[in-house]
Order: structure tokens, then C-alpha cells, then sequence
């Protein structure tokens, strides 16, 4: 076959676009945090919108009253202070996981860790002889490059006189 058939070649799944001028690629949205199958589109409702506008006002509102509380509090201790931010990032995180990109963020997580679940760790002892390989070029590099500078030193201390 030539390299043109090759490239002309689709894709078993009708609903993948390509690259080919007569069948460009779609354009679609997708979500940025890349939580969804590629090529989804990201459905939002009115209602959310506005929803979740309200929600990130309250956050925004929440964060800079915390911001004059911390200057206006100024020479309380350090400790209820960051008592307070600490409080107030938790509150903040929860208030967001309520918007949609919240939700989004809720489910790539839960996505990682269903992956994270299916990696094959090593074992302690392929772990141990990994490090050992490495320590020991490390040892074997740092010992070439020592006679190499010893060697360039003596040669340029015979030059030089």
C-alpha cells in the first residue's frame, strides 16, 4: 500500500473524526478538566449557571471577608488565625464542589483513584534492586568523572608548568 492509502485509512468508529481534508475532525466540547470520555459534551442547565454563579459569588464574598477579618484581627494569635483560613478553605472547597466544575472535579477524582487501584506497584524486593542499580551508576559515573577531571587536571598542570 502506499503512504496516501495509509492515510486514508478511517477509523473502525464512525462517530471519531480524522484528520483527512474530506472528513475534518468535529469540534466538541470538552471539559477542561479532562474528567469525561473524549468528545463528550458538557451539558449545563440555566438554572445551574446560575446557580453556580451565586455559589462562586459566596466564595469570592467569603475569601475577602476573611482577608479584611485577617488584618483587622492582626494582633490576635497566629494559631486562631490560621484556625480561621483553615475554616475558611474548607468551606470554600465544599461550596465549590457544588458548582459543576466542582462535580467535574469530584468525579475525575474518583476516576483517578479507580486507575491508581489498577497500577501494578513492585514488590519490596524489585524496589531494593532498583535503588541498588542506580546507587551503583551513580558510584560508577561519579568515579569516571573523577578520573577524567584527575586526568585533564595532571595534563593541564604538566602544560601549564
Amino acid at each position: 500500500r502506499s503512504v496516501a492509502q495509509l492515510a486514508e485509512r478511517r477509523s473502525p468508529k464512525p462517530q471519531v473524526g480524522g484528520s483527512i481534508p474530506s472528513w475534518p475532525a468535529s469540534t466538541y466540547s470538552v471539559k477542561i478538566c479532562g474528567c469525561g470520555k473524549m468528545g463528550q459534551k458538557i451539558e449545563t442547565s440555566p438554572e445551574s449557571t446560575g446557580r453556580d454563579r451565586l455559589i462562586w459569588s459566596v466564595i469570592v464574598l467569603l475569601v475577602g471577608a476573611s482577608v479584611v477579618a485577617n488584618y483587622y484581627y492582626s494582633e490576635t494569635a497566629w494559631a486562631l488565625r490560621a484556625a480561621g483560613w483553615i475554616l475558611v478553605v474548607c468551606s470554600a472547597g465544599a461550596l465549590a464542589l457544588l458548582t459543576a466544575q466542582g462535580r467535574h472535579i469530584k468525579e475525575f477524582s474518583k476516576e483517578s483513584r479507580i486507575e491508581l487501584r489498577k497500577v501494578v506497584w513492585p514488590t519490596r524486593q524489585e524496589t531494593m534492586q532498583s535503588t541498588m542499580i542506580v546507587v551503583m551508576m551513580v558510584v560508577i559515573t561519579a568515579i569516571l568523572l573523577w578520573a577524567i577531571d584527575s586526568v585533564l587536571m595532571w595534563l593541564i598542570a604538566m602544560f601549564t608548568g
